[in-house]
């Protein structure tokens, strides 16, 4: 890899060129083969967390009091419509795959297993011997923020790059995104700082984490992500809203107090009036008994 300028060029470059032209860079059977193998792991397979009581890379950038929750079993199960979502972005990777083929790229290894202080993650691509890829499947929206700033890490990604990076001793690492609204792919890469900043906070948060025993001590190590404040037409409308790394998660509100008002498009939106300084664990044991078997 030489600069992700170049690699943005020669992907435009290839999308001009006819559709047969690469027939021979990556086969039929091999995207059946992980088409097949996508499958299995989404709707067949059990695939439990292992190392460090469940702490996992591909979830490492993931706010700290989300992981600790996970660390005493309260996970958020995995339902259909989110193993769709699964599957499609392993479908759009090994798309990506052909495609970082059809470039003139040398894949050294795809799917790769790596350990940072003891802890197991899958990165996706290995090239040149020197550049760590991941590949993204976003929205419109996402794509737009992430191609506009990549060192906007809102969710997390930049922490997971950092730790390949590391984990495989090698200087370069960056994205290949893919825009589910249409606009294909784009090679993006963090700065230098970022990757930095980001490895710092995962070695800061490790070994709290991993000594973590009692469950009422969550809060009392970390923080909830603070509540962003809303934009309406350029302009901020005094209340706030909770964070795009917590706002999915079934636990959120163990962590934030909301009222859910319609916003200025009449949309009915969770706004955060307050943050919680204890967890209620009933609750969370509610949430938890809900998530199981999804």
């Amino acid at each position: 890899m030489t600069t992700w300028n170049e690699f943005d060029s020669r992907m435009v470059e290839v999308l001009k060129q006819d559709q047969y032209a690469f027939d021979q860079r990556f086969s039929a059977e091999q995207f059946g083969a992980a088409c097949y193998s996508s499958f299995q792991r989404q709707f067949v397979e059990d695939d439990q967390p292992e190392g460090h009581g469940g702490l996992r890379l591909s979830q490492i950038g993931r706010p700290a009091v989300l992981q600790a929750l996970g660390l005493f079993g309260y996970t958020e199960g995995v339902k259909m419509d989110s193993a769709i979502r699964f599957i499609t972005g392993d479908f759009t990777e090994t798309l990506a795959e052909f495609f970082i083929n059809c470039c003139g790229y040398r894949i050294n290894q795809g799917q790769g297993e790596v350990y940072y202080k003891g802890i197991k993650g899958h990165y996706d691509w290995l090239i040149d011997d020197n550049t760590v890829i991941d590949c993204k499947s976003m929205s419109a929206n996402s794509f737009r923020k992430f191609t506009a700033d990549p060192n906007l890490d809102y969710l997390g990604y930049t922490s997971q790059l950092a730790v390949y990076r590391a984990a495989l001793g090698i200087p370069y690492a960056g994205w290949l995104l893919f825009d589910k609204g249409g606009t294909g792919f784009k090679g993006v890469s963090p700065s230098e700082e970022s990757l930095q900043t980001a490895l710092a906070r995962v070695d800061r948060i490790i070994p709290v984490l991993s000594n973590l025993s009692n469950r009422d001590d969550i809060l009392k190590v970390f923080q909830a992500p603070p509540p962003v404040s809303e934009v309406h037409k350029k302009k901020e409308t005094v209340k706030y809203l909770i964070p795009d790394s917590m706002k999915y998660s079934p636990y959120r509100h163990l962590f934030y107090d909301v009222e859910v008002c319609k916003n200025g498009y009449y949309k009915p939106t969770e706004y955060v009036t307050g943050i919680k300084s204890t967890i209620d664990w009933r609750e969370a044991d509610g949430i938890r008994d809900q998530t199981k078997g999804c």
